[in-house]
């Protein structure tokens, strides 16, 4: 479920809750004065309320597990009977195996209940199941039966309560495995899990629902994985002022057009475009190459050292058609030194592979990285980043280890900061998987960072803004040339929204 960047509303929930961050949540609300039974009511009326608004009656299976999960299940079940579908329930355990809030939904159930047996219950004329088997909160493998049983019912519609079972909502990591979801409907607040890959295409279209927690009841432990949304940032992004000059707007340097690239400097003017729409005063290609570019942008041919003595400079991008080589290495640490603002993508990454704590150690000041998957793979490789684990685990990693800010690009961008911090790109058109929308995105950071703007700012901005171009270049036909030409328009709505 894809919303409008521009439109998404300014009081959307961001923070993504651990399950036990969610669990914390739950038992402060107990405490609070809010009863588990009626939580559960209001969780398993509105899943029927959304499985009604999206098929007609047919007949659905209900999938009832062991804990809260299934108690919502019951809920379901019971809303949609009462609605007139045909509803068969299916408990995995016996209902004297029930406790609390869910064995109490359980006993106003009225309808024959059956109780998992063997390799599960026939499918009969079932055109529809509800998954509320296990949560966000589980932490080992599905039962081989019950994993068998799902995945032989893939050809039929599934909703899933909370995530699909086998989902660790934490981490957006199948246990093994998790069915497919043609929906989610979860509670109060979204999980990490619901937007990291492969639990955002796992889960299908999402659902949060207000189940009436108050916003002011909080896990005790820092949130520390949000949504990206403007209001994260906003307030650091800034319209020109009267007194500016070119200079005041930041001079950003892009070594282009080497002779280890084979010359290739079309990336680096995408990246010098890029820097220049989003507000960058200056842009300097740096190349030995006779290049020709927007007559604003400034080519050079001198040596990459004199770019880097150059003391007005104000941010220096290295990778977009570089090439991997030493000569490549030796420029990075060589800006690097500096300790004006860097970002690094592509070939300057590829450049260290095997030798990353060398660029750790050459970093002076503050650096976003920005690898896609193999990338990532090539440069941590042999470093302390578990590279086995999610993305979201590896990029928290890669980031506190490198000290700098990583943009893991994906279908779930994450910018993920030194200090543990992650924030989740939520949407983004998958027709920004063309070459040469990685250099307009690194040009979008390195125009952010030149202006003065911090690294982690920088980068959250960077990926909204270019995802929201994406969105206005349209889903066919788009090219990397296209997102330049929208930035202007995006910024000037938050110009009008007075988010600057």
């Amino acid at each position: 479920m894809a919303l409008d960047l521009l439109t998404v509303a300014p009081d959307y929930p961001l923070d993504l809750l651990t399950p036990a961050q969610m669990g914390a949540v739950d038992a402060q609300a107990a405490l609070a004065g809010l009863v588990v039974f009626d939580l559960m009511d209001r969780a398993g009326t509105e899943v029927a309320e959304v499985v009604q608004t999206r098929w007609t009656p047919r007949p659905v299976l209900v999938l009832c597990g062991p804990g809260n999960n299934g108690g919502d299940g019951w809920v379901a079940a019971r809303r949609l009977r009462d609605a007139g579908w045909p509803v068969r329930l299916v408990s995995l355990v016996p209902l004297s195996a029930l406790t609390g809030a869910a064995a109490a939904h359980a006993a106003r159930w009225s309808a024959p209940v059956e109780v998992w047996e063997g390799a599960g219950p026939s499918l009969g004329e079932t055109a529809l199941i509800v998954d509320a088997l296990f949560g966000a909160g589980l932490t080992r493998p599905l039962p081989p039966a019950v994993r068998r049983w799902l995945a032989r019912t893939t050809a039929l519609p599934l909703v899933a309560v909370d995530v699909p079972s086998g989902l660790d909502g934490g981490t957006g990591v199948p246990l093994g495995w998790a069915p497919q979801a043609a929906l989610t409907v979860t509670f109060h607040r979204y999980k990490p899990g619901h937007f990291i890959m492969p639990g955002k295409s796992l889960c299908g279209d999402l659902h949060l629902i207000d189940i009436c927690i108050p916003a002011n009841i909080r896990p005790p432990d820092r949130i520390e994985t949000q949504l990206n949304h403007p209001r994260l940032w906003q307030t650091a992004l800034r319209p020109p002022r009267l007194a500016d000059h070119k200079f005041t707007r930041g001079w950003a340097m892009i070594r282009a057009g080497h002779p280890e690239s084979g010359g290739m400097a079309g990336a680096a003017i995408l990246s010098s475009r890029a820097a220049r729409r989003v507000g960058a005063g200056l842009v300097s290609l740096v190349t030995p190459a006779a290049l020709s570019d927007w007559p604003g942008t400034m080519v050079t041919t001198k040596p990459w050292a004199d770019a880097c003595a150059e003391k007005r400079a104000t941010g220096f991008l290295l990778g977009p058609g570089n090439g991997v080589s030493p000569a490549t290495a030796a420029a990075v640490l060589a800006a690097a030194a500096t300790g004006a603002p860097l970002v690094l993508d592509a070939d300057a990454l590829t450049s260290f592979a095997g030798d990353a704590d060398r660029l750790r150690r050459g970093l002076a000041g503050p650096c976003v990285l920005t690898p896609h998957e193999g990338e990532f793979a090539r440069l941590f490789a042999g470093t302390p980043v578990d590279l086995t684990q999610g993305r979201l685990s590896r990029a928290r990693q890669a980031a506190r280890w490198m000290g700098a800010t990583i943009v893991l690009k994906g279908p779930d961008t994450l910018i993920a900061h030194p200090d543990g911090r992650v924030i989740v790109q939520p949407w983004a058109p998958p027709a920004l998987a063309t070459a040469g929308s990685g250099d307009v995105l690194a040009g979008i950071i390195l125009g952010l960072m030149a202006l003065g703007i911090s690294a982690s700012d920088a980068a959250a901005a960077g990926v909204w803004l270019h995802a929201a171009a994406g969105q206005r270049a349209g889903a066919h036909g788009m090219i990397a040339e296209d997102l330049v030409d929208f930035l202007p328009e995006i910024l000037d709505k938050f110009i009008e929204k007075s988010l600057y």
